[in-house]
């Protein structure tokens, strides 16, 4: 059982890290220290789609299936892209807010 959670560790965390690369254009984003905190770059997506990928295994997939490996590995990347899609769309919550805003700004300007 300990060998299905490390192996869900690692595909999510890899899948996780394959769509940081692919979003960021080929680019790794290293982890840095700003004045609001925090930012932790390419291990935040590796630790978004390792926890997802392990949240799947445990609480979705029943017993009687953890022994088919090939099912357990596509549920764990699966896993993996769903949690990518999760903080793809708060970067872009993020990004609407931000136009917005700037959008009322210029408004009150004119």
């Amino acid at each position: 059982m300990v060998k299905l959670y490390v192996l869900a560790v690692v595909i999510g965390g890899v899948t996780g890290f394959i769509f940081h690369i692919l979003f960021n254009k080929g680019t790794i984003m290293l982890p840095v220290k700003r004045k609001k905190g925090f930012y932790l770059g390419f291990l935040a997506d590796i630790l978004f789609g390792a926890t997802a990928a392990t949240l799947f295994v445990s609480l979705f997939i029943p017993e009687n299936m953890l022994k088919d490996m090939r099912m357990v590995i596509g549920y764990c990347i699966l896993a993996g892209l769903s949690s990518q899609s999760f903080l793809l769309s708060r970067a872009l919550n993020t990004e609407r807010e931000r136009v917005t805003s700037l959008h009322n700004i210029s408004k009150q300007i004119v």
